[in-house]
This record gives C-alpha cells, structure tokens and sequence, in this order.
C-alpha cells in the first residue's frame, strides 16, 4: 500500500487492533521514519486517556497525524442523515 497509493495512511483509533497495526508498520520500515501518516477519527466519544496516548505516541515516534473530525463534518455539511 505504501508504494502503490500517493497518500496513504494507517487507521489509528487508540485501540488494541490499530496500536498492533503500528507496531508493525514501525517495525517493517525500521529504521527508516514511516513513509503514511495516522489517520484519527475523532468521533467525540474518546476518553481523554486514549487521546493523550495517541498524542504520545505520535510525539515519541515522529509520527504525522492528520485527525478527521465527525462533529465538523455534520457541522459543515459533508454528512447528513
């Protein structure tokens, strides 16, 4: 995926599914920085504790993140019911 796309990204939640993904992915690219960003949905429901995680991490790898949020999205209209 990484060389086949132009802008490619992994799902970060803070759950257990996308933290293992991320382990992987650093340890395949290693010692090479990874070549996507994290990709966060935030649905407003997250516990601060999960988005304090997901800022460490992030920080402590050099991680790009981008954060997609769902209240701005309905909010200017790019989803509706």
């Amino acid at each position: 995926v990484a060389g086949e796309f132009e802008r490619p990204v992994l799902l970060f939640s803070g759950g257990k599914d996308s933290i293992v993904m991320l382990h992987l992915a650093l340890k395949a690219f290693a010692p090479a920085p990874l070549p996507f960003a994290l990709l966060h949905v935030d649905t407003g429901h997250n516990f601060p504790e999960v988005l304090a995680y997901r800022d460490r991490v992030v920080d402590g790898h050099g991680l790009r993140l981008h954060v997609a949020s769902v209240q701005e999205a309905i909010d200017t209209g790019r989803v509706r019911e």
